[in-house]
């Protein structure tokens, strides 16, 4: 299954190193895959055995709305918060990637790395009335 998670990542690029049979596979070709860390505590048991739906296998990051689970053997990286409206957060490997994740994001690039502001809406002023360009 290929696509884009919630974080906006193709999720089978993003593999865990635990392997477990797939819920929803051929029965009689049952092979242990890698997780997709995009499967990891979704609240859906897409292993047979439900191990991307076990606490105590992953290593939890971050709280609240900035809660992530990642492989056992990762670190607990720092990530760049949003605001607290959008309830979103950056990796840092992801931040000034040229692609807009949250407005702030644009202005913490612009001022740190001295890099244009990438705009993905354009407002365009004609008699008095607002029309928007874009996303």
């Amino acid at each position: 299954v290929w696509g884009l998670g919630t974080s906006g990542v193709l999720f089978c690029t993003v593999l865990t190193n635990l392997t477990c049979q797939r819920r929803y596979s051929v029965k009689s070709r049952r092979v242990a895959l890698p997780v997709p860390l995009e499967w990891v505590m979704d609240g859906v048991e897409d292993c047979v055995s439900g191990e991307d739906e076990k606490p105590g296998l992953w290593k939890q990051c971050g709280s609240g709305w900035s809660r992530r689970y990642l492989d056992p053997s990762s670190d607990c990286e720092d990530v760049f918060i949003c605001s607290n409206e959008s309830k979103t957060f950056v990796e840092y490997p992801l931040l000034c990637d040229k692609a807009s994740s949250c407005a702030e994001e644009e202005f913490v690039c612009k001022v740190s790395r001295n890099r244009p502001i990438i705009w993905d809406k354009v407002t365009y002023r004609f008699s008095q009335k607002e029309i928007l360009i874009g996303n």
